[in-house]
C-alpha cells in the first residue's frame, strides 16, 4: 500500500521524465487527479485547549464532558465547539489519572 505523498511524487516523476500533463499522467498511473492536487490541513497545536481543561477538571473534578465544555466557553471564552475539547478529555483524565469518578447504579447498589 502507498500513501498519496508517494503517490504524489510518482506522478511528478512520469509528467518531468515523459513530458505529460497532469491528467495524462494520472491516467498512466490509474489515480484520479483529486489525488495530485489534495493538500494536508495545517495541524493544529491543542497545548493551551489541553491546559485550560486540565485548569478546568482541577477545580471541579467531578464535572463531565458538557459542563467541562460548558465551562470552556461561557466561562473561558474557548471558541471551539463540543467536537474539538471532547477528543481531548479522555486523554486528559486519564493521563493525569484525574478520570471523575462514575456514580454507581441505586438499583445495582440495594441488590448487592
Amino acid at each position: 500500500m502507498v500513501g498519496p505523498k508517494a503517490k504524489r511524487r510518482a506522478l511528478e516523476v512520469v509528467r518531468e521524465k515523459f513530458g505529460l500533463s497532469i491528467r495524462q499522467s494520472c491516467r498512466i498511473l490509474g489515480l484520479r487527479q483529486s489525488t495530485y492536487h489534495y493538500r494536508p490541513k495545517r495541524v493544529r497545536d491543542d497545548s493551551e485547549l489541553r491546559a485550560k481543561i486540565l485548569e478546568v477538571v482541577a477545580k471541579k473534578p467531578s464535572y463531565g464532558k458538557a459542563m467541562v465544555v460548558w465551562r470552556l466557553r461561557e466561562r473561558m471564552g474557548i471558541k471551539d465547539n463540543h467536537k474539538r475539547i471532547g477528543p481531548h478529555l479522555p486523554r486528559t483524565w486519564a493521563s493525569d489519572a484525574q478520570a471523575p469518578q462514575i456514580a454507581q447504579d441505586h438499583e445495582a447498589q440495594d441488590a448487592a
